[in-house]
């Protein structure tokens, strides 16, 4: 059974799913830059206890309230926390994918106490050289401007980056209804989006990664070589991180290898693919 939350901040109105209710500790879902709830549909099907899936800020339909506002992911952090608090649940095993999974990242810093178990699909730790900093940022303005100035363009653009490149022949089926996803947003919410999480205005997570005492699940594309070897340097500054590389697959993990996924979060994987 499923039902919707409307939770409302002073920046944010914010859309979540929950399923099968909240008697135990659920699965909550962040998606990727340019993916909805819906990211996750496939996902939830097969498992079989409570999950919340979410609108991020700026996608389906959550919402900036003022474009021109400030908004970071320390703000959505401290947001997430209070919905938390507002659906009474104390922990939760968090999972991000991509843009998701930085959120998560961030969040398990600011509200290690909330975090039964985490999971990062191909997640980045942000980046530390100033400069790079600077002009990720930059990069992220330009394509903020592509996305108001032509919209469909853009996103046909953006589904053929390089990180998506075998995705429509290992599941075709996802792969229009994440096509589908891409071209439902507000283009206006989606670029104040990309700013406001972009990796140019991120924290430099990697020398916090010890401090998580919860134990950690980092998936990785094997084809995916750059957000490979972010995961091999996370994994071993701490204990408590497994690290599943997965055979024949790309950035979305979810996507192109469902099975193996769903049997990462339901512990059936196989051990011999973890480092």
């Amino acid at each position: 059974m499923s039902k919707k939350i409307i939770f409302d901040t002073q920046k944010t109105k914010n859309f979540i799913y929950l399923k099968n209710g909240l008697s135990k500790t659920p699965f909550v879902f962040l998606h990727g830059f340019t993916g909805t709830h819906n990211s996750w549909n496939k996902v939830i099907e097969r498992l079989e206890g409570p999950t919340i899936t979410i609108d991020l800020p700026g996608h389906g339909k959550s919402t900036f309230k003022d474009l021109d506002t400030k908004y970071s992911i320390d703000d959505w952090c401290v947001e997430f926390n209070e919905l938390l608090d507002y659906i009474n649940l104390d922990i939760v095993n968090l999972c991000g994918y991509s843009m998701g999974g930085r959120l998560a990242i961030a969040f398990s810093n600011a509200f290690p106490r909330r975090l039964n178990k985490l999971y990062l699909e191909s997640a980045s730790y942000g980046e530390k050289n100033n400069l790079k900093r600077e002009q990720r940022y930059k990069d992220d303005m330009d394509m903020s401007k592509k996305i108001t100035e032509n919209y469909s363009e853009f996103i046909l653009k953006w589904s053929k980056n390089s990180l998506f490149a075998k995705q429509e022949d290992r599941n075709i089926k996802a792969y229009l209804s994440q096509k589908e996803d891409r071209l439902s947003h507000n283009p206006t919410q989606l670029s104040k989006s990309l700013l406001s999480f972009s990796t140019g205005r991120m924290q430099f997570y990697l020398e916090d990664i010890h401090k998580i005492s919860s134990n950690v699940t980092i998936l990785n594309g094997a084809e995916d070589k750059k957000y490979v070897k972010m995961g091999v340097e996370m994994s071993a500054l701490n204990k408590n991180i497994k690290h599943c590389i997965v055979p024949n697959c790309g950035h979305n993990i979810h996507i192109e290898n469902l099975d193996y996924f769903i049997d990462v979060l339901t512990s059936k994987e196989k051990n011999d693919n973890y480092r």
